[in-house]
């Protein structure tokens, strides 16, 4: 029996299993015919932050492959973390679980980038601290080009990731817009993990062991800016063992 985890996006949908990504069925599917010669079985997890396609994505996959059991994750549902809001993420919540399988008995700062930019903070009590939720570096490249008629849409382009611009001698529109978003950003999030780690120690006393760890569509860009751990599917996979 394999595990195989759902994680619904706003902009899409990950597969997890043989401890590889996939982005579609058919990519599982290709890699199952390509290394097994028999019929594989799965227990299927899935994690969402989009709740309306959390059942038509489990049908689908009951359809094309052999699902045993299915769960679709609720944070209100779990029991490892207290104090939550009503009406957090699912998937902020399992990444915080996942991220204390990693790091147990740590006050933990997760930072999550995708279609929205988030810090969530958990305690070594497994306590839901808060934290913080804004515009994506990619959304925010896009809802400039939406609301500015003379700028262009630079949100889909891997020079993004090849070249990280950072200078302030931009030449050109691209690179403006690219260098005033990346910079935006990573101004955004320092004062962000400032405030978190300063709630932390100041108003729950907690000088010590905090882990703060980054993840997301555009935490590879991101990473080398911030003190941190990277993790991808890794945390949803740690959520799981703990489930089970």
């Amino acid at each position: 029996m394999f595990n195989l985890i759902a994680d619904i996006g706003n902009s899409n949908t990950k597969f997890s299993c043989f401890d590889r990504v996939f982005f579609s069925i058919e990519e599982i599917q290709e890699y199952i015919d390509a290394n097994y010669d028999y019929k594989l079985k799965f227990d299927l997890f899935i994690f969402s932050t989009v709740k309306t396609k959390s059942h038509s994505v489990q049908e689908e996959l009951k359809n094309k492959l052999n699902i045993k059991n299915s769960q679709i994750f609720s944070a209100q549902d779990q029991k490892q973390i207290t104090g939550l809001y009503e009406g957090i993420g699912d998937d902020r919540v399992a990444k915080l679980i996942g991220a204390q399988k990693f790091y147990p008995g740590k006050n933990i700062i997760l930072m999550d980038f995708g279609t929205a930019t988030t810090i969530s903070i958990v305690n070594k009590n497994s306590e839901f601290v808060g934290g913080f939720i804004g515009l994506g570096f990619t959304s925010s490249l896009r809802a400039l080009s939406e609301y500015c008629d003379a700028l262009a849409d630079y949100s889909d382009g891997r020079f993004i990731y090849e070249n990280s611009y950072r200078d302030i001698e931009a030449k050109d529109s691209k690179r403006a817009i690219i260098n005033g978003t990346i910079n935006a950003h990573i101004g955004l999030v320092n004062q962000w993990l400032f405030k978190a780690r300063n709630i932390l120690k100041e108003k729950h006393f907690l000088q010590d062991n905090i882990i703060t760890i980054c993840t997301g569509g555009d935490s590879s860009l991101f990473i080398k800016y911030f003190d941190c751990f990277l993790y991808d599917y890794e945390l949803l996979d740690a959520c799981v063992d703990g489930l089970q």
